[in-house]
């Protein structure tokens, strides 16, 4: 369960679950990512160009919620009645990736709907609805109904509430001035299975965290952390009652997996008669995209990339980082191209680069290259 309720800057949730258990993450920028997803589903591959912080009940890279860097917020809570639109021929991803990669890749409301289109979420995923809110001022509530989308669109002006039932009916009156105005309004909806609850204030692009029954407040500035390609990760276990951020470890985060799905609610609703497939399988993604960011990091000069590599995969794994940096649905001149590939690279020899992205399919051009424009492929 959950609530999630907004008005002007400031977006309140209160975390219910029955697994009390919780960590916030770090993700920084330049990771290429792959869908946790099996055949026939496509797995859907990005690159993460917005550093972000996670909330994850089971696993890094599988978040509940956060915001990034840009002050994209992606919020969600359980709708038993979502159906997901079969989407046959579109990359694939999980309800939790999906998350992931909103944040990963949208700087905006309008974006992240578009993001949204261009991908399927997996049949077998947690029912959940989206409340999708930028700095701008603009937000969204994204429902998947009897295998349609819905859309409903706003701005934070008015104050706005999401929990488990159909979002038409969840419009609130709240007079909301500040992060502990937000608390407050909280406080009123909060339930027994409350894990946690967390407010950000979009204009500051900062996070509050109170754990339950605590009256401390955690705060994260996001401008103050370091999400560079090669900065260390950062995690803070919400229920050992952790006072500051510290360097993520494999050990716990595989701790926090377990916990989550070997709970025996967990495990009947998902129907895992033997978890530790799951377990493994979530636990190795952070290994996965490290193993790829150290190769990566070999072609980097700061955040541009120095050279081209000769071994083929290798060379995917930098025009995918290239390709990453031109934004989805905008069209671009040669001349725009030239110069956002100029900005992106050390050594001065844009016409290889573009005929590399193109030659490959991550950037499609008109014949004539009067024209040029990504895709989620």
């Amino acid at each position: 369960m959950c609530t999630i309720i907004s008005k002007d800057q400031f977006i309140g949730k209160n975390l219910d679950s029955i697994v009390d258990s919780g960590m916030m993450f770090t993700n920084k920028r330049g990771l290429i990512k792959k869908a946790a997803v099996f055949p026939p589903d496509r797995p859907l591959e990005w690159v993460s160009y917005y550093g972000s912080i996670t909330f994850c009940l089971s696993g890094k890279e599988m978040p509940a919620c956060g915001i990034n860097e840009a002050g994209l917020v992606v919020e969600q809570a359980t709708l038993p009645a979502a159906v997901y639109p079969c989407q046959e021929g579109k990359p694939a991803a999980g309800i939790l990736e999906a998350t992931q990669f909103l944040l990963d890749t949208c700087r905006s409301v309008e974006q992240a709907l578009a993001a949204l289109d261009s991908i399927a979420i997996t049949e077998s995923s947690w029912p959940v609805h989206f409340m999708l809110f930028d700095a701008g001022g603009t937000m969204a509530a994204v429902e998947y109904l009897q295998g349609e989308k819905h859309i409903h669109e706003g701005t934070t002006e008015k104050a706005r509430r999401m929990d488990n039932c159909e979002y038409r009916h969840s419009e609130v009156p709240l007079d909301c001035r500040s992060v502990d105005d937000m608390f407050s309004a909280l406080e009123e909806t909060r339930r027994p299975d409350t894990v946690w609850s967390h407010v950000y204030d979009l204009n500051k692009r900062t996070l509050h965290l109170k754990r339950a029954g605590k009256e401390e407040m955690f705060l994260v500035e996001t401008d103050r952390l370091d999400l560079s390609p090669r900065s260390t990760e950062l995690m803070l276990n919400l229920k050992e009652g952790d006072d500051c951020l510290e360097p993520f470890c494999t050990l716990r985060n595989r701790h926090l997996i377990s916990e989550f799905f070997n709970h025996p609610v967990i495990r009947q609703i998902m129907q895992l008669p033997d978890p530790e497939a799951m377990i493994d399988f979530i636990a190795e993604l952070p290994k996965n995209y490290d193993r790829v960011n150290k190769i990566m990091l070999r072609f980097l000069d700061g955040e541009r990339i120095s050279q081209i590599p000769v071994k083929a995969s290798h060379k995917k794994y930098v025009l995918m980082y290239l390709a990453s940096r031109f934004e989805t649905g905008k069209d671009y001149t040669e001349a725009q191209v030239n110069a956002l590939i100029d900005r992106w690279h050390t050594f001065g020899d844009y016409f290889i680069l573009r005929r590399e992205l193109a030659d490959c399919g991550l950037l499609k051009r008109l014949p004539n290259g009067s024209k040029y424009w990504r895709e989620i492929v």
